[in-house]
């Protein structure tokens, strides 16, 4: 007998080879048993995401090999220590409140009157998000419990209130394999069969619960490139002198491009159909700019740019690339003073259950993104967002040929969605 009977979700098809931009995400928190600015709106939330990116991103870059590529879901992680949140309790909570922040107060996260506003914040915005558009955004929440755990209702009631998650049973103690891949098949089932495991190993026996985040990704350009003008180009992995042969892919186009002069590089923001999402490349002018870029790098010193900036004709050379890249999240969590929750004294997530004792074991995330050529020629539908007027100006060109830094957001609430870095091909 299977352990549990895993969550298939009700979706309408996707055809993948279609796909000009896709990105996947999927973030596991294993929990093991052991022996006053009021902000309540998605907008701080949304903030909140962002900020806890940006500080994820550099925690990744410090500890990954010179050279590695980057690729991670804001969101998804926020998503998870939202999730978690929602249980703790005490110093366990303070500290979750303190990432999601940035490291800044957390009392602009939540309001004196009602300690879950940040969790209410993460329903509304995730509702924002899943809402039908041009494209195909899908924010999927789930928690295993092992059998027998009992969990509190009110905990229940509003993981699928806030995050719409359901929780499900599963045999840890007696079958760690048979859980693990029903685990799995729930990250495949929500991301389309893309990731097709994220548990390489059976779960161990003393793993009483389970928390998962998917993000599905699936975007069509506003403005797709052309199979036949995709040529083999090159790429200078690491900024160095000897270039890689690598697909390129090239348009001609009215795009939002901007100079930057305070982080020395070239701006570039590439729409999806639904006029809702888009894909920003940050360029460092240098071929080996991209340790200083990253150095000057924010969301801000980015947007400002192309807020003031209006479309123009440029000539963009942009390479197919694939990435997929998994994490253990833990220790950046720490380093950012979440530190309770993975001890196996001073957690406090009495607010998930009475059983016994629980401890944060583990932080997982693991990513996948492709970008090609594929489009869709068919009119962006409006959502109400102002865009920049045409107007006249003179060609640039725009060839990402060495590394670059790049992120996904969706524009209205100004969520990042993805981040990452491409640094070799």
């Amino acid at each position: 007998m299977r352990a549990f009977n895993c969550y298939r979700a009700t979706r309408s098809t996707a055809v993948m080879d279609k796909r000009p931009s896709a990105g996947l995400i999927v973030t596991i928190i294993w929990l093991a048993a052991v022996p006053t600015t009021v902000v309540s709106a998605p907008e701080a939330v949304s903030r909140a995401t962002n900020e806890l990116g940006m500080v994820l991103y550099r925690k990744v870059a410090e500890t990954d090999p010179k050279g590695s590529n980057i690729f991670l879901s804001p969101v998804s992680v926020a998503a998870i220590l939202g999730m978690v949140q929602l249980g703790a309790r005490g110093r366990t909570r303070q500290q979750i409140n303190s990432a999601l922040a940035g490291g800044a107060d957390s009392n602009r996260l939540i309001s004196s009157g009602d300690d879950d506003d940040l969790a209410a914040g993460f329903g509304e915005l995730f509702k924002d998000l899943n809402a039908e558009k041009g494209y195909e955004l899908r924010l999927a929440s789930a928690v295993f419990l092992a059998s027998g755990l009992p969990i509190f209702e009110r905990y229940k009631r509003d993981l699928e209130k806030h995050f719409a998650s359901g929780v499900y049973s599963a045999n840890f103690a007696n079958n760690g394999r048979e859980a693990a891949d029903d685990v799995n098949a729930w990250v495949r089932d929500m991301t389309e069969d893309r990731i097709p495991e994220i548990i390489e190993r059976p779960l161990p026996p003393s793993a009483p619960m389970l928390v998962l985040n998917a993000v599905y990704f699936k975007g069509l350009w506003q403005s797709p490139f052309k199979t036949e003008d995709t040529i083999t180009g090159e790429f200078f992995n690491e900024g160095g002198s000897r270039a890689v042969p690598v697909p390129m892919m090239r348009q001609k186009g009215e795009f939002v491009y901007a100079l930057s002069d305070s982080l020395d590089a070239h701006i570039l923001e590439l729409p999806y159909v639904g006029d809702r999402v888009d894909l920003v490349i940050v360029l460092p002018r240098r071929k080996d700019g991209l340790a200083e870029l990253e150095r000057k790098f924010s969301l801000e010193a980015a947007r400002q740019p192309l807020a003031a900036a209006l479309p123009r004709k440029v000539d963009v050379w942009l390479p197919k690339f694939q990435l997929q890249q998994a994490y253990s999240l833990k220790g950046a969590l720490q380093s950012l003073g979440v530190r309770d929750v993975f001890s196996s004294r001073d957690a406090n997530l009495t607010g998930v259950s009475s059983k016994r004792p629980l401890a944060l074991d583990e932080v997982l995330h693991k990513a996948l993104l492709d970008v090609d050529e594929k489009g869709t020629e068919a009119v962006a539908v409006s959502s109400g967002i102002i865009r920049h007027s045409k107007t006249p100006g003179g060609e640039v060109e725009f060839k990402a040929d060495h590394p670059f830094l790049f992120f996904i957001e969706d524009v209205r609430t100004q969520t990042l969605l993805f981040l990452g870095r491409l640094q070799r091909v």
